[in-house]
């Protein structure tokens, strides 16, 4: 954590003095988000009660709603080179089906039932990147990429659904454990004027189970953008 506060200091430091010749830009971002590892499965199970709740059970594999809102700033080179930093507020949100739920951790009764589980991740994602420009006439095109550094503001599930057998209803909101991410992103920008369209996708590092054992489940976080862009 102080080498990365050290590394954004002298960064904004560095920003700060060629402030002159930076581009700023405002993103706005929706996509697809999900996860991916051997931990992952659709329909899953669901613990009613415990630490780590339902998702104790395996990750979302479907998307929610997500979307992301971005500031930008970045220098472009004589011959096209791009650097930059960017900070951005995420929200991500994924969507599992529910096939079986067992009233708590300690209990070894299993219900099937029906349903869906939908939790909500909120970031403060502090981006590093680099890249290219190619121009083609009143076009051009930016070619990025770099790392996501994503803590974790808050992660919140809800689940809906109902015991097959006794018609019971379940309808619960619930705080989870903190978790934070770290992130290799890719992104292309096309733009005309001061507006742009961005596609790009991010793929997660961090093993949302947090197990150091090689055989235990991994989940890892996938987001794919689709947005607009603008410069100013």
């Amino acid at each position: 954590m102080k080498k990365l506060l050290l590394t954004a200091s002298f960064a904004a430091c560095f920003f700060i003095v060629h402030a002159q010749k930076i581009t700023y830009s405002l993103n706005l971002n929706s996509g697809f988000s999900g996860y991916h590892g051997n931990g992952v499965s659709s329909p899953r199970g669901i613990t009613l009660g415990g630490p780590m709740y339902g998702f104790s059970n395996a990750p979302g594999k479907n998307s929610g709603f997500s979307y992301e809102l971005a500031v930008s700033g970045q220098r472009v080179s004589r011959r096209g080179w791009i650097y930059g930093l960017e900070l951005g507020y995420q929200r991500i949100q994924t969507r599992s089906d529910i096939s079986v739920i067992s009233p708590s951790l300690i209990s070894s009764a299993i219900f099937t039932a029906t349903g869906s589980s939908v939790t909500t991740n909120t970031f403060l994602a502090i981006t590093a990147f680099g890249g290219y420009r190619i121009p083609a006439g009143k076009f051009s095109f930016d070619l990025k990429t770099g790392f996501e550094y994503a803590p974790n503001l808050t992660r919140k599930e809800h689940i809906t659904g109902m015991v097959t057998n006794s018609g019971q209803k379940i309808d619960d909101s619930h705080d989870l454990p903190k978790k934070s991410d770290m992130r290799v992103r890719f992104l292309l920008t096309s733009s005309i004027g001061k507006w742009g369209l961005n596609t790009g996708y991010s793929l997660g590092l961090c093993n949302y189970f947090e197990s150091p054992h090689t055989d235990d489940p991994k989940a890892y976080s996938d987001f794919l953008r689709l947005g607009v862009s603008y410069n100013f």
